[in-house]
């Protein structure tokens, strides 16, 4: 085991060096301004450090972390098991009596959610998603993982400064932005998203495919879905409101509807 260690800690060395020459520079702390994350040039400068850093770190060969895996494909994956498993219970709900409104009105935000969440997934297939991974694979796109302002900033000095690796992995660059952004669908000031897309599109030459791509994804309603999957075998009699009003939050992140 301690050969083991020994080469995961060289491999993340190597890659750290490989980093360095692209400057980019590991660091243990960034200074972020909570104030200005809703920002929008602060959001399009972060959209741009993004899109720099997939530019930089493109065509990277080695393993680049303790994980050593390939997440391509893996986001629209969990998406569909998602779905699955809601279509599922809601499958058996309805075959059930359904007590009340409350247990309808259940069933009449799932249906709409899982209506919702089949068009994203039919969108992303619908415009060569095969494609998009055969690209990524091809070019060896390297993403950071984690892309919100407490792991990546860009300097005035054009150095790129990141605090963690873990999450680095090899993936279709479009996903770094969909981590963003995502993140940004808790706040409540209203974001032009589709200015956004466009421009993380423009600056790394993604084409009308990558667009449709980060615009399904980022309209699933990834939030609701999660909530779903995670409380509704627990929803009874006695905490169907709790469920639905936690559901009313939920569904306020998912409000952004792209496609």
């Amino acid at each position: 085991m301690g050969e083991v260690r020994g080469m995961f800690k060289d491999t993340t060395r190597s890659f750290i060096e490989y980093l360095n020459s692209k400057d980019i520079e590991c660091v243990e702390d960034l200074k972020v301004d909570k104030k200005e994350f809703v920002d929008f040039d602060k959001i399009k400068s972060q959209v741009s450090s993004i899109a720099e850093f997939n530019l930089r770190t493109l065509g990277y060969e080695e393993d680049m972390n303790k994980k050593l895996k390939s997440n391509v494909g893996s986001t629209l994956e969990q998406y569909k098991i998602y779905t699955k498993k809601l279509k599922r219970y809601l499958n058996e709900l309805r075959g059930k009596h359904m007590e009340g409104k409350l247990q309808e009105t259940i069933y009449k935000y799932g249906i709409s959610c899982l209506d919702r969440s089949n068009k994203c997934i039919d969108t992303i297939y619908q415009n060569d998603y095969l494609g998009l991974i055969k690209r990524s694979m091809d070019r060896k796109e390297v993403c950071l993982g984690n892309t919100y302002y407490n792991n990546l900033s860009k300097g005035i000095d054009e150095k790129i400064r990141i605090m963690s690796i873990d999450k680095c992995c090899y993936n279709m660059v479009e996903t770094d932005l969909v981590y963003f952004l995502n993140r940004l669908k808790k706040s409540k000031v209203e974001i032009n998203f589709i200015s956004l897309i466009d421009d993380f599109c423009n600056m790394e030459s993604l084409d009308k495919r990558s667009f449709k791509f980060i615009s399904a994804l980022l309209s699933y309603p990834y939030y609701s879905m999660k909530y779903y999957n995670k409380f509704i075998t627990k929803v009874t009699n006695h905490n169907v409101m709790e469920f639905l009003n936690g559901l009313t939050k939920v569904m306020k992140k998912d409000r952004y509807n792209l496609v």
